[in-house]
């Protein structure tokens, strides 16, 4: 497929690749799980792939990916609603597709934070993402890993700065000509 064409299969291939990284930065700020939002990611593109003739008609690109993401998501939740849940309702989910369609400078915050997540050692990565489940509370942590709420808090503190400091420097890549 030489790339220079016009033709519909290479403005879908361009358009599609165009968004991924919003798509996975709001797959996974729907589900602060960097596996599930890979694995929406995947279930999401063949779902666009599958229907790339809807494409043309569809009167943003963007738009209509987003709600197939947010379709997937949703099913996803229902599926998986017996195993764990996810931390938002479909009604939130809703309200987000629509966020990310309209603010992309949200979507580059949020693609940004999402790559300084996978950039984190895991246990840091994990302890963070904990925290901000529904329900998590400091205490609870520190309960958990046998350590005092001041220390679990500290090292929470160390590990938004550090994703502040990663984010602040991805946007500023991003902005670069």
């Amino acid at each position: 497929m030489d790339l220079s064409d016009n033709t519909p299969d290479v403005r879908f291939t361009s358009e599609l690749l165009a968004c991924q990284d919003d798509l996975y930065a709001y797959l996974f700020s729907l589900t602060l799980d960097i596996d599930a939002a890979e694995e929406l990611l995947q279930q999401t593109n063949l779902v666009l792939c599958k229907k790339a003739r809807e494409a043309a008609a569809a009167p943003s690109f963007r738009a209509w990916a987003f709600k197939a993401a947010q379709l997937e998501t949703m099913a996803y939740r229902r599926r998986d609603r017996r195993q764990r849940s996810l931390p938002l309702d479909d009604e939130a989910i809703g309200v987000l597709a629509e966020e990310g369609i309209q603010d992309e400078s949200k979507t580059l915050h949020s693609a940004a934070l999402a790559a300084c997540l996978q950039e984190l050692p895991k246990q840091q990565r994990t302890l963070i993402l904990r925290r901000y489940q529904p329900g998590v509370m400091v205490k609870q942590l520190a309960d958990d890993m046998h350590r005092s709420v001041d220390t679990v808090s500290n090292m929470l503190y160390r590990i938004r700065q550090a994703l502040l400091a990663c984010v602040q420097r991805k946007l500023s890549e991003e902005s670069r000509p």
